[in-house]
């Protein structure tokens, strides 16, 4: 978890290599089948309250935490034996910052958002009113799963999944 500023995009785009350098040395055991892969990056976003709210708050105030969906079978062991590996292959000390927790959203909206981020908030607002009208209210952070890598597609073609879990 981190805070930062999102005009910040090198730090941001570095977590994001520390995650992925970590899944690419991470020990998964035979048979490597599709259940025993590691996903897409993926984002939470908040402000000084939980919930889309951040949105109306000052982007520098904004902050992240970049995760990557494991198989359960992963433990504490195999991410500090993942680290070491990393290390040894001259990765850079920030590695040692990747954790590995449980995430539960409970019941979520999602939405397919394609186009920069910053027009985001657009799909928000339908997903809003979605769960709006289906008696639903937004709580918890918002969190975005990156489709597209945005150093090989342009900006109107990126594709990202929005989710907000709602009760």
């Amino acid at each position: 978890s981190r805070s930062a500023r999102v005009s910040d995009r090198p730090r941001l785009e570095v977590a994001g290599e520390h995650l992925a350098d970590c899944c690419d040395y991470v020990n998964i055991p035979p048979p490597r089948d599709r259940y025993a892969s590691v996903d897409d990056l993926e984002g939470l976003w908040w402000g000084a309250t939980a919930g889309d709210s951040f949105w109306g708050e000052p982007r520098e105030t904004w902050q992240w935490k970049l995760i990557i969906l494991t198989p359960n079978f992963i433990t504490l062991r195999d991410l500090a034996q993942t680290i070491a590996e990393c290390l040894k292959k001259d990765k850079p000390l920030e590695v040692g910052q990747v954790r590995l927790e449980k995430i539960s959203e409970g019941k979520c909206v999602q939405m397919l958002h394609v186009g920069p981020y910053a027009t985001e908030h657009a799909t928000i607002e339908r997903m809003r009113q979605f769960a709006s009208e289906h008696g639903l209210e937004f709580h918890g952070v918002h969190h975005e799963i990156y489709l597209s890598d945005p150093r090989r597609v342009k900006p109107e073609k990126l594709r990202t999944i929005l989710r907000m879990p709602v009760r």
